[in-house]
């Protein structure tokens, strides 16, 4: 079963034309750059944890709303000594709440960035894999055509979508 590239297009994309989302460069010594500012970033904060899943889904966890919650206990915490449990140590409560604002703005800003270079990551790859398979669509074409030299281009190509059977698919179609 072969791919049928033009069909693909036309039926999940809006456009019949290429698009262009974005057309820039970055350069290996931006790239370096960048990567150097990042590096610094994570010295400057070099406690930064990195939780694994099963640890942070049985975490109790603080977000915007708990934070007011966290806030009030520690106001009434250091205004009524005589409720604090002794196992509570409200200076360290004061410094995590204090962390946890200080890198919620951080967080907010580095999510943002995260957002923007992503959603220009899958822009260029958008535009490079329509691009592409609009060159496909040609080479394919020149194929049936016999165009000296593009047999073995499409060939070639048209490995990429070649679909195989499912594991089960192909045990039960050999029984």
């Amino acid at each position: 079963m072969e791919f049928d590239v033009e069909r693909y297009l036309l039926t999940n994309f809006k456009f019949k034309r290429m698009s262009n989302y974005i057309s820039a460069e970055i350069d290996s010594e931006t790239i370096t750059e960048v990567l150097g500012h990042l590096t610094a970033i994570k010295t400057k904060i070099p406690f930064l944890l990195k939780l694994e899943t099963n640890t942070k889904k049985s975490l109790a966890s603080m977000d915007d709303n708990r934070a007011p919650f966290v806030a009030k206990c520690l106001h009434y915490g250091l205004s009524e000594p005589n409720v604090v449990p002794p196992y509570v140590d409200l200076n360290e409560l004061k410094r995590d709440l204090d962390l946890f604002n200080n890198l919620q703005s951080i967080a907010r800003e580095i999510n943002r960035l995260a957002d923007m270079v992503n959603d220009t990551r899958i822009a260029a790859g958008t535009d490079a894999y329509v691009a592409s398979l609009s060159l496909y669509n040609s080479v394919k074409q020149a194929s049936k055509m016999n165009v000296p030299g593009t047999k073995a281009i499409f060939d070639d190509l048209k490995k990429a979508f070649e679909v195989k059977p499912a594991p089960a698919v192909a045990a039960a179609a050999q029984n």
